[in-house]
């Protein structure tokens, strides 16, 4: 899941009026510098761009790039398919997008 790594970095770096060289082990506050709003932005922002619902109590745990990543693999990995053309409307992401 390379593909994912990349697309967390892209939204991350979106975040940012300069690129920054995002690595699994940045912190997102300490060296990527987000505040709380920023965090809550780029779970927003992730969440649309898979398809997929990061619970308060995962988004709480996650103090680095790499956990970031490895969350959104995890939840893609226990995710079923969802049929395209009707949406999943019980999940509240296709609303926030």
């Amino acid at each position: 899941m390379n593909n994912v790594k990349q697309r967390v970095f892209k939204k991350i770096n979106d975040l940012h009026d300069e690129p920054h060289e995002v690595d699994v082990r940045n912190t997102l506050s300490g060296d990527l510098g987000l505040d709380s709003l920023d965090k809550v932005e780029l779970i927003v922002e992730l969440e649309c761009e898979f398809k997929i619902s990061i619970g308060d109590e995962l988004v709480d745990d996650i103090q680095t790039v790499g956990q970031l990543v490895q969350t959104v693999e995890s939840i893609l990995l226990a995710k079923e398919p969802i049929m395209e053309d009707i949406g999943d409307r019980s999940n509240n992401v296709v609303d926030k997008c």
